[in-house]
């Protein structure tokens, strides 16, 4: 299968899952990842912000500013570059382009990617080897080639499958979350 049709499958399994399953599967994400010790280290978070059925970040989001980290998330500069600033509250995030939520643009709180401590990463599709399927527009893969911090997927179970089609540009993940484990991805290779 390729990148496209990879994309639409498991695009159609997360839109028609029922909104039971995925409600009581992010709260074992997110349970998952606040008890992780990897999580609990990390100073400068970077999250991705959950749109529609993505693994929620909201909850991790505000935990993490609960308990005194800092916390940045996307935001898009231009045609296909993309910067972390950072959050102080999920009240700042606005409606963006492509259905995304940002916060107001503000270059005072933009964070160099060579200070990210742990980066949560959305994906379509995951394997065990680090491997990620994106939503096509590349702009993780171009900003992770500059940041030094641990990758993670937060992933539905059914998101990780054998093997996931890849190009030179792909970055691979250290990580992976799901409902049911932590996988290291280094340890897969």
């Amino acid at each position: 299968m390729d990148k496209d049709e990879l994309r639409q499958v498991m695009g159609q399994k997360r839109d028609q899952a029922p909104a039971h399953y995925i409600y009581k599967v992010q709260e074992a994400i997110c349970e998952r990842m606040v008890v992780w010790s990897v999580f609990q280290a990390a100073q400068l978070v970077a999250s991705y912000v959950s749109v529609r059925k993505e693994v929620d970040t909201h909850r991790l989001i505000e935990h993490a500013l609960k308990v005194g980290k800092r916390v940045c998330v996307p935001v898009t500069e231009g045609k296909g570059v993309m910067v972390f600033q950072e959050l102080l509250s999920l009240d700042e995030l606005k409606p963006a382009r492509f259905g995304l939520m940002e916060p107001e643009y503000d270059a005072d709180r933009i964070v160099a990617p060579a200070c990210l401590d742990l980066m949560m990463v959305p994906g379509v599709a995951f394997d065990r080897q680090g491997n990620r399927l994106g939503f096509g527009g590349g702009y993780y893969d171009r900003y992770l080639t500059h940041c030094d911090a641990t990758y993670v997927g937060l992933a539905y179970g059914f998101q990780v499958v054998d093997d996931i089609p890849t190009e030179g540009h792909d970055v691979r993940l250290d990580w992976l979350v799901t409902e049911h484990e932590v996988i290291s991805c280094t340890q897969n290779l």
